[in-house]
């Protein structure tokens, strides 16, 4: 489970803090939470990150989007490679049609909350892309 271990790094409310930056980039485009739950890739998310969403609902319940950048902040300024954890949320970004503009937008806002440069962002997303297509996922 290298995926799984690559969270190890985190603190709990940190990878609840990621399941629920997840939730949020989904909801940007006014989309429930009951279609998040419903969404692909939800239970590999709550399985890599081993959380379970009552909890995650819990956590955003009592300190909403401002929690989550703080607790993702701390992650960021402990030097954890957490761009390289955030990056497997990409497929929130999309909806049935391809990407969507307003959870695109969420997911850079949050990554630029959190202390990431639009820069930076741009290239782990490059290498992403660059990683499926050289392994035949599209």
């Amino acid at each position: 489970d290298l995926i799984r271990g690559m969270y190890n790094v985190l603190s709990k409310t940190q990878k609840i803090a990621l399941v629920n930056m997840a939730r949020i980039i989904f909801t940007a485009n006014g989309s429930s939470v009951y279609d998040f739950k419903n969404h692909p890739m939800f239970s590999d998310l709550l399985l890599n990150l081993q959380v379970n969403f009552r909890e995650a609902v819990s956590e955003f319940d009592r300190s909403g989007e401002p929690g989550v950048v703080t607790e993702l902040t701390k992650a960021h300024d402990k030097n954890n490679d957490l761009i390289m954890m955030v990056m497997p949320l990409l497929p929130f970004t999309g909806d049935q049609f391809g990407p969507n503009e307003q959870r695109i937008e969420k997911f850079y806002e949050l990554l630029v909350e959190i202390g990431y440069q639009q820069s930076e962002i741009d290239s782990e997303i490059e290498k992403m892309i660059a990683l499926s297509q050289m392994f035949g996922m599209k």
